[in-house]
């Protein structure tokens, strides 16, 4: 039975009562984390429900449906496929993570957006640069590098506009340097002259 889940960056995630306890990596921000069990779910170790001793649980209103670019599949190295459900992650409870895969601010987390060979457009931490990735939409293996990042992009262009800039007041005070000596031999000239 699929159940929603948290991510440690608190992103909402949907995955089935098999992949319980596998190792994944969330979509969004590329954490790898184990799939916790669903609130009410009973942990290893522990006596199975049965009968009338079985608790009431309140069960969650059924997902939207998910589109197909929201089902992502990964490679062998990331684990097990899960799907990203859209709906609010208010509506789910989640069990509190663990205290390794406590949630860090946006701050600490930089994600870069680097485009696959195809063209779409995927985040990914900065930490996970210079490794090989597939893309979940288009299935094409590449290299994630920083000088293909939209990022590094933007920051050249930031760069060559201030050399431009830079170039530009230059060249002004160039011109401004070489305006004042001419008039002042002109000044130099026209006194010359008269003072004959």
């Amino acid at each position: 039975m699929a159940f929603q889940f948290l991510c440690p960056q608190g992103h909402t995630l949907q995955a089935d009562e098999s992949q319980i306890d596998q190792q994944c990596q969330c979509p969004h921000c590329g954490v790898e984390f184990v799939v916790p069990p669903p609130a009410g779910f009973p942990a290893a170790g522990q006596p199975q429900w049965t009968g009338s001793d079985v608790p009431a649980f309140d069960e969650p209103t059924s997902p939207t449906e998910t589109s197909e670019q929201n089902v992502l599949e990964f490679g062998p190295r990331i684990g097990p496929r899960f799907d990203v459900s859209p709906g609010p992650a208010a509506a789910w409870s989640a069990p509190e993570p663990a205290a390794a895969f406590l949630p860090q601010s946006a701050a600490q987390v930089e994600l870069l957006h680097i485009r696959c060979p195809s063209g779409h457009i995927l985040e990914t931490p900065r930490d996970m640069l210079d490794e090989d990735a597939m893309c979940p939409f288009c299935q094409a293996q590449f290299r994630l590098r920083y000088r293909d990042s939209i990022e590094f992009k933007k920051e050249k262009e930031a760069d060559l506009a201030r050399r431009e800039a830079h170039l530009g007041q230059v060249w002004l005070h160039w011109a401004v340097a070489i305006a004042a000596v001419v008039i002042i031999g002109l000044i130099v000239l026209i006194v010359a002259s008269v003072a004959r």
